[in-house]
């Protein structure tokens, strides 16, 4: 088994923090897509957030700690194995303007563990250009595999068309 920092879980948070005294908290929370029929759909949705802590150092030294991306990919594989068929929207935290930054490492962490069962499927460019990186996490053989992936782009556009065309602004 990867070397994993000890966590915490209290209800649907996961909660650790890093020998660099980086606090990491990891939640599972919910958000809505809608189908082409226009039904919605309320799925998982998945972040994390990282904050340094009273005794951290003045820089994040940790960015590429291995035992970070083992405990934050540890607990999505469970999260798949406890749920089979479910699939998981994520977005990445835009704070500090290195949400595409995030993006990369992320996606490089689930293409470095060998979780070949969980396939990351990602909105559209044109949203990555204009600042947006979300993507929804599903098991490869989901027999609603495209019903969803269908949904998270449908949903993207209807919600954040705005972004890449101005002129599509809500009144």
């Amino acid at each position: 088994m990867l070397p994993l920092y000890d966590f915490s879980s209290i209800g649907n948070e996961c909660l650790f923090s890093t020998s660099a005294g980086i606090n990491y908290r990891l939640y599972f929370t919910t958000c809505y897509l809608v189908d082409s029929a226009g039904k919605e759909l309320m799925i998982p949705a998945f972040g994390f957030s990282a904050e340094l802590g009273a005794t951290s150092l003045q820089c994040p030294a940790s960015a590429y700690d291995e035992k970070v991306k083992n405990t934050i990919i540890y607990v999505l594989s469970d999260y798949f194995n406890r749920n089979e068929n479910a699939c998981l929207s994520y977005i990445c935290d835009t704070k500090g303007g290195y949400a595409r930054h995030r993006n990369i490492v992320f996606r490089r962490w689930l293409r470095e563990t060998g979780y070949g069962h969980i396939e990351r499927v990602d909105c559209r460019k044109e949203y990555n250009r204009a600042g947006l990186y979300a993507s929804i996490l599903i098991r490869r053989e989901n027999p609603l595999k495209k019903y969803y992936v269908d949904a998270f782009h449908r949903s993207i556009t209807v919600a954040f068309s705005e972004l890449i065309d101005p002129q599509k602004r809500p009144a």
